[in-house]
């Protein structure tokens, strides 16, 4: 009887799922069996674990293969497609032109909106939250980073400063309103203006237009339109160069327009809304002493916008145009007409209007092949040569292998250079 009831008692606990005798029968057969905080049957070993694999674990966990538990990763050799964040998240991200490592971590803040007419301030160490990145042969870049980044309709953005400026989201960046980080008059835009380009203005004789995308308009000499300081020559693209740098500016003249990135790292670049990097006006011939009369300067080159992410749509406007050259001086006046700075739109700025026998400046760079024009000789006594109108600046994209970007601005110039593409992290 003792030995039967022994018998009877160990056979009780033979079905028991949550028997974790290492010699007990198998535990479960079927997922049945099992159930929370451990619903699954591991039937290797006929115990009820939290997962076998990270289909049974949230989005952002792994499954541990030791304990068969959830949870997140602890290095980046876990994560064959991305990397592992602090919080534990594998990640996936681009590696973004000129701001490599710009996605390696998650941003601490959460989001940036702007929600109303602002300035950010490219050289304010407050602005650059994310850093500041030094680059050889160009300026430093200012990076502003955030977990997900929005510029409302009907919002305006100018940046100042002489950095140039990156924009950097985790998650989606959206702007639908108006970025203006382009030259003012002699003022380049932020990261613009760091390269002289063109011949400077002279005794009689028009400066020449800053070169970027194309050459510059050469200056207009005492009787040959064009025939004074020489256009500056054409810059290679920034994408070739490694450099995140805007338009040069012209000796004297025009401010060249500025430098924006905008990265997604992960997520989507949208632009709906606005963004202007471009070029400065070139300034009137004057008087200076009574025997010494100076031409027309050129304009400033058009900038650089870069927009980088795992998907990119821009249906919005986005120009990079050059500045016009300003007028020479007319014969009956001390000083001329400035040119134009850069327009929002998709036509050449008019080169300042010579007066009185004063050589008219030459119109700077726009659209699809538009050069900068040159900048016309006197034709009076005591009256000076206008100077060239500058070139156009660049505009591109860049996402991963077999990502095509929705390039289909509403007015964009000069147009979009191709794709580039970049890496995944």
């Amino acid at each position: 009887m003792r030995l039967g009831a022994f018998v009877l008692m160990a056979c009780a606990a033979c079905g028991n799922v949550n028997n974790d005798q290492p010699d007990a029968a198998p535990r479960c057969t079927t997922n049945a069996e099992c159930a929370a905080p451990a619903p699954i049957c591991n039937l290797d070993t006929g115990s009820c674990v939290e997962c076998l694999d990270a289909t049974a674990c949230g989005p952002d966990q792994l499954c541990d293969s030791q304990t068969h538990t959830c949870r997140g990763c602890n290095a980046d050799v876990e994560c064959p497609d991305g990397f592992c964040a602090p919080d534990g998240v594998c990640r996936s991200s681009i590696i973004p032109k000129y701001v490599p490592d710009a996605c390696t971590t998650v941003a601490t803040l959460p989001s940036l909106a702007l929600d109303a007419d602002t300035t950010l301030n490219a050289d304010d160490a407050a602005t650059c939250n994310g850093g500041v990145v030094a680059q050889s042969g160009g300026p430093a870049i200012c990076v502003v980073r955030y977990g997900t980044i929005s510029l409302v309709a009907g919002a305006a953005v100018t940046v100042t400063g002489t950095r140039a400026l990156a924009l950097v989201a985790d998650d989606d960046l959206a702007l639908a309103g108006a970025l203006d980080a382009s030259a003012n008059g002699t003022l380049s835009g932020p990261g613009g203006g760091g390269i002289q380009s063109g011949g400077a203005a002279g005794s009689n004789v028009g400066g020449g237009g800053a070169g970027f995308h194309d050459a510059g308009g050469a200056g207009g000499a005492q009787n040959v339109d064009g025939g004074g300081g020489g256009g500056g020559a054409a810059q290679g693209d920034p994408a070739a160069t490694g450099v995140l740098i805007g338009g040069p500016h012209a000796p004297g003249g025009g401010g060249g327009g500025g430098a924006v990135t905008l990265v997604s790292c992960r997520g989507l670049v949208s632009v709906t809304g606005m963004i202007d990097v471009g070029g400065g006006a070139g300034q009137p011939g004057r008087q200076i002493v009574l025997t010494l009369l100076v031409g027309g300067t050129g304009g400033g080159a058009g900038g650089y916008i870069a927009i980088q992410g795992r998907n990119i749509s821009i249906t919005g406007q986005l120009f990079a145009n050059g500045g016009s050259g300003g007028a020479g001086k007319p014969s009956n006046a001390n000083t001329g007409v400035a040119g134009s700075d850069a327009l929002l739109a998709a036509t050449p700025a008019t080169g300042g209007a010579g007066t009185s026998g004063g050589g008219n400046g030459g119109a700077g760079g726009c659209c699809a092949g538009t050069l900068a024009g040159i900048g016309a000789r006197p034709t009076a006594q005591n009256a000076t040569a206008g100077g060239g109108g500058a070139s156009v600046g660049y505009f591109e994209t860049f996402t991963p292998v077999g990502v095509r970007p929705v390039v289909a601005p509403a007015v964009a110039s000069p147009p979009a250079q191709p794709n580039v593409t970049v890496e995944i992290r």
